[in-house]
């Protein structure tokens, strides 16, 4: 019978340390290259437009039919219509958690209210 109750380690006779020096020079590379392709925020923000305006938003920023700072203000737009429907969202779903109890109406009267003061803020 075999003595060692773990075959694994017969298989595989590296450790730790054969794997961290045999991969040194790749994980090396790959950093150095990370490093070098760093994002910038024009980047960043051309892609949140592309999030909200897809890849023909994208095309015309690139293609300056779109100037940068038309697109900073569309997507300023755009996160706060998102942050509305967020909040639509949480407090429908708010509601519909709290429905079945017997404050229900009370509830949905309150996040109504709170709704609309939140919506003329905006």
């Amino acid at each position: 019978m075999n003595e060692n109750p773990n075959p694994v380690e017969e298989q595989n006779p590296l450790t730790l340390q054969d794997l961290l020096e045999r991969d040194k020079d790749k994980i090396a590379e790959q950093l150095r290259h990370r490093d070098s392709q760093k994002t910038g925020p024009e980047w960043l923000m051309l892609a949140e437009f592309g999030k909200y305006f897809g890849y023909e938003g994208v095309k015309d920023v690139r293609e300056n039919r779109i100037s940068f700072a038309e697109m900073h203000e569309l997507v300023k737009a755009a996160r706060i219509v998102n942050a509305i429907d967020r909040f639509n969202n949480t407090t429908d779903i708010y509601a519909a958690i709290i429905a079945p109890h017997d404050k229900a109406k009370l509830l949905k009267k309150t996040l109504e209210g709170l709704r609309e003061q939140w919506q003329q803020t905006q």
